[in-house]
């Protein structure tokens, strides 16, 4: 997930950090990823905010699509007569 790959920036800077080969370019990728590291929490932060958003916003529809068969399915049984039905009026 993407805060999985957020949280786990820090050590992959590090590990890529190594695999340069460079003491100059490690001190400078890893200098890089310490400064970015309170963004990064700030935006894991949101992430899981709008995850949680999102989960409610999901469960809601979901509800109100069980909702809305269920009321389908009991006016089915219970139709309301022929009468009670009109024809749309024109514009």
């Amino acid at each position: 997930s993407v805060v999985d790959e957020f949280e786990k920036a820090k050590s992959n800077a590090s590990e890529a950090a190594t695999a340069t080969g460079s003491s100059a370019l490690a001190d400078k990728v890893n200098g890089f990823a310490n400064k970015w590291s309170i963004t990064r929490g700030k935006m894991i932060d949101d992430v899981k905010s709008l995850q949680q958003m999102i989960q409610a916003i999901t469960e809601n529809f979901q509800q109100a699509d069980a909702d809305m068969a269920r009321a389908l399915e009991e006016a089915a049984q219970d139709p309301p007569p022929a009468s009670d039905y009109r024809s749309p009026q024109a514009v």
